[in-house]
C-alpha cells in the first residue's frame, strides 16, 4: 500500500495529536494549526505544518491556499471550548470566536478542499457549556 496523505486540523494537541501516534507508517501529513505538533513518531511520517489559526478566517484561507490539491483523508478536529464558564456568562463575541473555530473554519476548510479527498472525511466538533449551576 502506498503511502497515504491527510489533512489533519488540531494536530498539536489531544485526539490529533493521539491520532499521529497511530497513523500508518510512510503516511504524509498536512496538519493546520497554531503550534507545530511534537511527541509524534517523528522518522515514520512526513510531516507539514501550515501554522494556521482557525480563529482567523484570512490564516484560514492562507493555509488553505498551500495545502496540497490531492488528499487521501481529512480529519477535522480542531476546536476550542468555554467549558468552565456559565453560557449565560458569555458574551456574543466568545460564542462567535468558539463558532469561528469549532464549525465556520471547518465549512472554510471543506468548501475549499473537499473536492481534492479520495477517501473518508471526519469532522469532530464539540462544546459543552454549563448553564443553570
Amino acid at each position: 500500500m502506498g503511502s497515504k496523505k491527510f489533512l489533519i486540523t488540531g494536530a498539536s494537541s489531544d485526539i490529533g495529536k493521539s491520532l499521529l501516534e497511530h497513523l500508518p507508517d510512510g503516511s504524509s501529513v498536512t496538519a493546520l494549526c497554531r503550534r507545530k505538533p511534537v511527541g509524534h513518531k517523528p522518522n515514520s511520517i512526513n510531516l507539514t505544518h501550515n501554522a494556521c489559526d482557525l480563529n482567523d478566517y484570512q490564516s484560514v484561507q492562507k493555509a488553505i491556499t498551500k495545502s496540497s490539491n490531492h488528499i487521501d483523508h481529512m480529519v477535522l478536529l480542531a476546536g476550542v471550548s468555554n467549558r468552565f464558564i456559565r453560557f449565560d456568562a458569555l458574551s456574543i463575541e466568545e460564542i462567535e470566536a468558539v463558532l469561528r473555530v469549532n464549525f465556520f473554519s471547518h465549512v472554510m476548510i471543506l468548501n475549499a478542499l473537499s473536492k481534492y479527498v479520495t477517501g473518508s472525511i471526519t469532522v469532530i466538533s464539540t462544546n459543552s457549556i454549563k448553564y443553570n449551576g
